[in-house]
């Protein structure tokens, strides 16, 4: 399955990596890409991943998920 969702908050190379690391930590989840100028996250995943789970994964973070 494809996700796509918007993370605010990333402003910078090193903000990408941090959310995508966040992303491919999560079960299930089989490739990240992050669209640093548009702020998209790409997910690729063997099961539907809820915005509520992505946001989760962020809850320790100033990162977004909208």
């Amino acid at each position: 399955m494809r996700t796509e969702v918007i993370v605010e908050g990333m402003t910078c190379k090193g903000c990408a990596g941090s959310v995508q690391r966040i992303f491919e930590n999560i079960d299930g989840v089989n490739n990240v890409s992050v669209d640093l100028a548009s702020k998209t996250v790409s997910i690729e995943s063997t099961e539907n991943i809820s915005k509520g789970t992505l946001q989760e994964a962020l809850a320790a973070t100033a990162y977004k998920v909208i």
